[in-house]
């Protein structure tokens, strides 16, 4: 029998950066999340429903799952040990799905919550924050993701190796986004 708990991550990111930067990803953040999700990212694929619009509570995200259509992806599971996919699998594809239930937006801050529907690997809620200091110039920026597993999607714990390594994907692009100086980064 398993025992489910709940995996509780934050990746947490801290730069000085002008507001016009801290502006500028708050807009990317509540109207195209893609910018931030998909650049250098072989795990998944992230479309809004709902395109061209600010993100409204009640829209949509399909995640279609695409690491094992990506050619010399390299995975390391921790009870497998690293596997090489080094073919692309035909229809491999999986397109998974999110809720957007709560967000908030303020002149210098913002906070996206998202819930996890059916089918996805994993059962729980992520949620996106980002503030701007205008004493210091300084930007923090927070994933804070808080799931179960969802077993009989996912028995070998993959979705969570793929889930852990996009947030440093989408970390890494917002750091570039910023243009800043990185003060520094952290991962709980």
């Amino acid at each position: 029998m398993f025992t489910l708990t709940a995996q509780r991550t934050s990746f947490r990111l801290y730069s000085t950066a002008s507001f016009e930067a801290f502006t500028n990803l708050k807009n990317t953040y509540t109207t195209t999340p893609e910018a931030l999700h998909n650049p250098d990212n072989p795990w998944a694929v992230y479309t809004p429903m709902k395109q061209g619009s600010v993100i409204q509570t009640g829209d949509h995200m399909k995640i279609t799952v695409t690491a094992f259509e990506t050619p010399d992806v390299n995975i390391n599971l921790i009870d497998l040990g690293p596997v090489s996919i080094n073919e692309t699998i035909p229809d491999a594809a999986m397109d998974i799905y999110v809720r957007f239930t709560d967000i908030k937006v303020t002149e210098n801050s913002f906070e996206i919550t998202a819930k996890t529907l059916y089918g996805h690997t994993d059962a729980g809620f992520i949620m996106f924050k980002g503030n701007y200091d205008a004493e210091s110039n300084q930007i923090g920026f927070v994933i804070y993701n808080e799931t179960t597993l969802n077993v009989g999607l996912d028995i070998f714990g993959f979705g969570r190796y793929a889930q852990t390594e996009q947030w440093e994907i989408v970390l890494n692009n917002v750091e570039k986004s910023l243009n800043g100086t990185t003060n520094s980064t952290l991962r709980l």
